[in-house]
């Protein structure tokens, strides 16, 4: 019997996407937000300036999957694939906010804190764009060991 026709919680992502699709369960939508919040969020983070901006992203995300959740073609890489639509989304809404510059070629070494601060984020946002042209095969690892914390015995 699956956790799924238990009062056992579900455990793994692909359970919990199946019962939000087929029952729109809110608890599973709950604890899919539980897990995998801290990813959107702090991605999104990286990648706007403006705190509203975050909040927007990360609402939209979530959005998005209660949407979309049913067409999820690798269940179990919920990571990868929230990843993926953080990275959009984010995009999209700097572009509307006219935040997106062009990276120069090099970036010389920051002589005040502050321009540290922009560096990392610049250099955060080039790492985001360059996981997202990654396939769903080599990208989930990554997240999953480098951005969620996962071991990589467990990937």
């Amino acid at each position: 019997m699956s956790t799924i026709e238990t009062n056992i919680p579900p455990s793994t992502d692909a359970e919990l996407l199946t019962l939000w699709s087929s029952r729109k369960d809110p608890r599973a939508l709950e604890l899919i937000v539980q897990r995998h919040g801290g990813l959107v969020f702090s991605l999104s983070r990286k990648m706007l300036r403006d705190r509203l901006d975050v909040e927007d992203a990360f609402q939209t995300v979530f959005l998005l999957l209660t949407r979309h959740a049913e067409q999820i073609r690798s269940r179990d890489s919920l990571a990868s694939w929230l990843y993926s639509v953080t990275v959009r989304t984010c995009q999209r809404i700097a572009q509307m906010r006219g935040q997106r510059m062009p990276l120069p070629d090099h970036l010389p070494a920051p002589p005040h804190p502050e321009l540290a601060r922009i560096e990392f984020n610049e250099t955060a946002d080039l790492l985001a764009r360059e996981l997202d042209r990654l396939p769903e095969n080599l990208r989930d690892p990554l997240v999953l060991v480098y951005l969620e914390g996962h071991s990589r015995s467990h990937v």
